[in-house]
């Protein structure tokens, strides 16, 4: 549980720097890349406008000086009459240029080609025209930010989850510790317990053998029975908290039918329904006995609170084996219901008091599931209790 919830806030943290990054460098870099369009569209513009030439220096603008402009590379091609009026990108053969040029007649009016080019669609004279700068040396710059902010960006993204694991751990360990020593409590006090209630609950039979009508003693067997099952509960607990799980590949479906055989006179004496619905041959790496006690934690849940019938089911989903139960439960409320698994809680629903129970169950469950890094979730569902687990 801790480990899953140190990843959580490790990924939180490194998703928000993140996303700062991302933002910061999608603004530098777009305002480049933005301006150097800028740019290129203003020279094709001004060719466009000058009869396919750059022109003189009279007609430089902010940005335009005449060595710059002297030093554009591009050409002009006639779209309607196929020849090409301007030419100075010498290193490209005219049947290229010829095939570059016809390929963007139906393109948009001003764009990119070829990664570093610069393109406009104009007419003069009744012809269409196609002009092709290159801006290769203009967008170097603009490459070379993209790039280092890409390599910072990533650096910046492995630092940010290497310090930020740091930081997960500093923020979950007092809340670990803390776990730790409520469960360390638990198993002392299992312990403690157990020893002074069996010594009264030998007592009390005793004095029953010589008093089997007096009230008082058959009140005090009664209490130190829930007394010996709390111990024996909170002991099931402190063993399903430990990190010992002995896993191997267990056979669920035949686990889980081994264990129903247990409860089936039990259904029955109550007169309580129980449909199965179990997939054959379906493997988990788990703790067979820990297991066992799962399913038997679950079942006997389904025996005790069910009214009239529950629903277990075994089944295959993706890689996983699910593990779903139902019950009709009175007064289950619609939604969430994973405080089932907290220890000593129990549902708030209609005539839960006449139902013995220590609300430990469930959270002996959900302790053997994360130790086998398995889900448990709870719900209410049209009136059911709904239990989900999967491995």
């Amino acid at each position: 549980m801790y480990k899953k919830l140190r990843r959580r806030i490790a990924l939180a943290i490194a998703g928000s720097v993140f996303a700062l990054l991302a933002v910061s460098m999608v603004a530098i870099n777009t305002s480049n890349f933005v301006g150097a369009a800028e740019d290129a569209d203003r020279i094709t513009e001004r060719i466009a406008g000058n009869s396919g030439t750059i022109g003189g220096p009279e007609r430089d603008g902010p940005g335009m000086s005449p060595e710059g402009l002297g030093s554009i590379h591009y050409f002009v091609y006639n779209l309607t009459d196929g020849t090409l009026d301007r030419n100075s990108l010498v290193t490209i053969n005219e049947a290229e240029l010829e095939s570059w040029a016809n390929s963007l007649a139906s393109a948009a009016e001003k764009g990119w080609t070829r990664t570093t080019y610069r393109h406009r669609l104009y007419e003069n004279a009744g012809d269409k025209y196609v002009v092709v700068i290159d801006q290769s040396r203009e967008l170097s710059p603009s490459y070379r930010v993209l790039w280092i902010s890409l390599i910072v960006g990533g650096a910046g993204l492995v630092l940010v989850i290497v310090v930020g694991s740091i930081i997960s751990k500093a923020i979950v360990k007092p809340f670990e510790e803390n776990d730790k020593s409520q469960k360390r409590f638990i198993a002392d006090a299992a312990r403690t317990l157990r020893t002074p209630v069996s010594v009264i609950s030998i007592d009390a039979a005793t004095l029953k053998e010589k008093l089997p009508d007096d009230e008082s003693l058959n009140s005090i067997e009664k209490q130190t029975k829930k007394l010996l099952k709390l111990a024996s509960d909170l002991n099931s607990f402190a063993d399903a908290s430990k990190d010992n799980a002995n896993k191997a590949k267990t056979n669920l479906s035949n686990v889980l039918k081994d264990v129903l055989k247990l409860y089936e006179d039990g259904f029955k004496a109550a007169g309580k329904k129980l449909e199965t619905s179990i997939e054959e041959g379906l493997e988990a790496n788990v703790d067979d006995g820990m297991i066992r006690k799962v399913l038997s934690e679950i079942i006997e849940n389904l025996l005790k609170y069910s009214s009239t019938k529950a629903i277990i089911s075994l089944r295959k989903e993706g890689d996983r084996v699910v593990l779903e139960t139902r019950n009709d439960f009175p007064g289950i409320a619609e939604g969430s219901l994973d405080r089932v698994f907290d220890r000593f809680y129990r549902l708030d629903a209609d005539n839960m008091s006449k139902y013995e129970g220590n609300g430990v169950g469930l959270s002996i469950v959900k302790e053997i599931v994360d130790a086998h890094r398995g889900r448990a979730k709870a719900k209410g569902e049209g009136g059911d209790f709904v239990l989900k687990i999967e491995f």
